[in-house]
C-alpha cells in the first residue's frame, strides 16, 4: 500500500447512477481529478461511520475517507503511479 498521510482534504463529489462519488480532491494547494473510483466500503470506528473510497488520478492512487459525523474528508494513503 501507499504512504500513510492522514491529512484533511477538500473533495468535490459527483452524483452518478451508482451514488455519490469523489470527482476532484484539493490537497496541498493541488487539484487531483478522479479518473476512476474503484472499491467503496464502510467501516465503524466506535460509533462513527466512515465511507472509504479507493480512487485513481493521473498522478496517484488514493484512499480517502468521509467521516459521517463531522462530514470531513481525510486522505488516508497515496501512492504515485
Amino acid at each position: 500500500m501507499g504512504e500513510s498521510i492522514q491529512e484533511p482534504i477538500a473533495v468535490e463529489t459527483a452524483l452518478t447512477h451508482i451514488g455519490i462519488m469523489p470527482a476532484r480532491i484539493l490537497w496541498k494547494q493541488r487539484v487531483y481529478v478522479c479518473t476512476s473510483c474503484g472499491m467503496h466500503h464502510t467501516v465503524y470506528e466506535g460509533d462513527t461511520l466512515f465511507h472509504i473510497f479507493y480512487m485513481t488520478t493521473k498522478e496517484a492512487c488514493m484512499q480517502i475517507a468521509l467521516n459521517t459525523k463531522t462530514l470531513r474528508w481525510t486522505l488516508v494513503t497515496i501512492e504515485a503511479i
